[in-house]
């Protein structure tokens, strides 16, 4: 396989990993702001959107402790590791989201605040790997 079909290939399960995510989180969010049922989420699809967002969250809350390698995180653990947010803090607001998250109420918008900060880190670094694909 050629190298742009590799580099092709890992983009489309970055596009498809964000897309996920962020529907996931559209889905916490429409239930925090108590409207899921008006746009459309099931009470069964918000609590499947719970579980994705709880798993990634657990996913890099691991990575960043070195609990687990990933080469898929690579570049967002390194992005968060050189970031002006300590490491501790972001570990800290993980496992906040993770806590809430496996608990029965909503999550708060502050906790629910670090996975768009981690969606946002993962957009930025589709959007170079994309640009360095095309500006070849």
């Amino acid at each position: 396989m050629s190298t742009l079909g590799l580099v092709s290939g890992s983009l489309e399960r970055e596009q498809e990993q964000l897309r996920n995510l962020s529907s996931a989180m559209l889905a916490l969010e429409a239930e925090l702001l108590g409207c899921a049922n008006e746009l459309g989420f099931s009470p069964a699809e918000v609590k499947t959107s719970r579980n994705i967002i709880c798993e990634f969250a657990i996913y890099v809350r691991q990575a960043l402790s070195n609990e687990k390698e990933s080469a898929n995180l690579q570049a967002l653990i390194a992005k968060i590791e050189t970031g002006t947010k300590r490491l501790d803090d972001w570990q800290e607001d993980l496992d906040n989201l993770v806590l809430q998250l496996k608990g029965q109420d909503t999550p708060s918008i502050e906790v629910l605040s670090v996975m768009n900060d981690i969606l946002s880190l993962l957009d930025n670094e589709f959007t170079q790997d994309l640009r360095r694909l095309y500006g070849r």
